[in-house]
């Protein structure tokens, strides 16, 4: 079974416009309260 990584690394992958919206809304994430970086 791959892991929640390898599976979105696919994901993304496979579809480059999702890419685009999945990296813009994790970007605007950042800015909600409790949104913070990944370590």
């Amino acid at each position: 079974m791959k892991s929640h990584d390898t599976a979105v690394i696919n994901m993304l992958r496979d579809d480059p416009d999702m890419a685009l919206d999945y990296l813009r809304i994790a970007f605007d994430e950042l800015d909600e309260e409790g949104g913070e970086l990944s370590s």
